[in-house]
């Protein structure tokens, strides 16, 4: 096990933090025309060709420049120095893509944005993934902590706190004005309030009808915020995590598509790039989560389910070992892009040339978007946890004061 090395820029796997790492079982590799195992920097960094390394290193030191242009810029930016446009006025792709020649090289920084964004490097702003690589979103290992019974267990314990909570109730509408707001609900008798904290992504939003109307530059900004594109494939054995019983830990990574590529002329690109153990802290099924993003996810989704479980299930027998298949698994996948109040992926990213604009930089930064309407999330969350669970509670709290000010209520969060 190697001392301090940190996990490289461009690793979108599981990120252990290091007080972990001797217990690491063995992580899968496919890089090449190889199945290769790893439990450390150290030892994936070993089985990179050279000239992959060296490339990933390049762009590494482009890396490095690039945010010392950024200075001491996060998310207190004004939006209008120059150097802030400059870096927004690229992708990803070409920014840091030109320091790569090779296949793997080139399919890493593709991971590596995937796990971000849910996207390909070429649709995001080079300045919005500078952030993240920066550390203005997040310090440390990003995989460092689970839920007991879900994420989703976080929202059913505040709604135990809080007592009536109302679900499907779909927000069509919202009345703004000095004194509260009047919340549309489709099929059902109309809600008022003093004051109303929205949480959708963009789409959801801009799907609402507003009174008064959204200002312009709201509206604008929502539109060029898309969501990403993720599917999230499980497999879920009764026999629980068997891969354990084998030394693995069940994270599997590929750089290469062997005999799980896309279709021309995407032939290079892996189906399935980033794989993880999922299973429940009981143990007493085992679950191994897929996500398919960007190009992956749209073919993918394509494919009648029992063609996509036959290659997902195939994928695992090669990577895992036989019992993938013998073992019989059930199948349970989340596509976000197809749920009505998502339409893309757990995230969204700006493009370039948009955070860059002065106006809309100051309108996003704007949380209360009309008289008593709150805009609040962890894509829209100023500061540190921007994109991940943590920006949402961050966000939360942020909202929940400024309304507790607003009504000139103490709030306790």
């Amino acid at each position: 096990m190697d001392g301090q090395e940190d996990w490289p820029w461009w690793y979108w796997g599981s990120d252990y933090p290091k007080e972990q790492w001797p217990f690491l079982r063995k992580s899968v590799l496919f890089s090449g025309d190889q199945r290769r195992t790893f439990s450390s920097p150290g030892e994936l960094n070993a089985l990179l060709d050279p000239q992959v390394r060296r490339e990933l290193r390049a762009a590494e030191d482009l890396l490095e420049t690039k945010k010392a242009e950024l200075g001491e810029q996060c998310w207190n930016s004004n939006g209008t120095s120059s150097t802030w446009r400059s870096l927004d006025a690229s992708n990803t792709w070409m920014t840091l893509g030109q320091a790569l020649q090779s296949s793997e090289a080139r399919q890493a920084l593709r991971n590596c944005i995937h796990a971000k964004n849910a996207q390909e490097p070429e649709a995001v702003s080079f300045l919005y993934n500078l952030l993240s690589f920066k550390g203005c979103n997040s310090r440390g290992p990003d995989s460092q902590f689970r839920v007991r019974g879900g994420t989703q267990a976080l929202p059913l314990r505040l709604q135990r706190r809080l007592g009536a909570v109302k679900l499907r109730h779909e927000v069509t509408g919202v009345r703004s004005a000095q004194d509260g707001v009047m919340l549309s609900i489709r099929g059902r008798k109309p809600l008022r309030a003093r004051a109303a904290i929205l949480t959708g992504p963009p789409p959801a939003i801009l799907k609402m009808e507003f009174d008064p109307p959204l200002k312009g530059l709201d509206a604008q900004w929502l539109q060029r915020m898309p969501m990403g594109t993720s599917l999230k494939l499980a497999a879920v054995y009764e026999q629980g995590p068997w891969w354990r019983h084998l030394g693995l830990q069940g994270d599997i990574l590929s750089l290469a598509p062997g005999n799980w590529s896309l279709p021309a002329p995407d032939e290079k690109l892996p189906l399935f790039v980033q794989c993880m153990d999922h299973s429940p802290y009981s143990q007493q099924i085992g679950v191994i989560v897929c996500f398919l993003e960007g190009r992956q996810n749209l073919y993918f989704t394509q494919l009648p389910p029992a063609e996509q479980q036959r290659l997902f299930v195939d994928f695992l027998a090669h990577a895992l070992g036989p019992e993938a298949q013998s073992f019989e698994p059930s199948f349970v996948s989340h596509n976000w892009a197809d749920q009505p109040f998502a339409r893309g992926a757990y995230t969204g990213f700006f493009p370039p040339g948009v955070i860059s604009v002065p106006s809309y930089w100051a309108a996003f930064q704007q949380m209360e978007k009309l008289p008593n309407v709150f805009l609040a999330g962890s894509d829209y969350h100023l500061g540190f946890g921007n994109g991940y669970i943590e920006g949402a509670i961050r966000d939360g709290q942020r909202a929940a004061q400024k309304v507790a000010l607003r009504l000139g209520e103490r709030v306790v969060v």
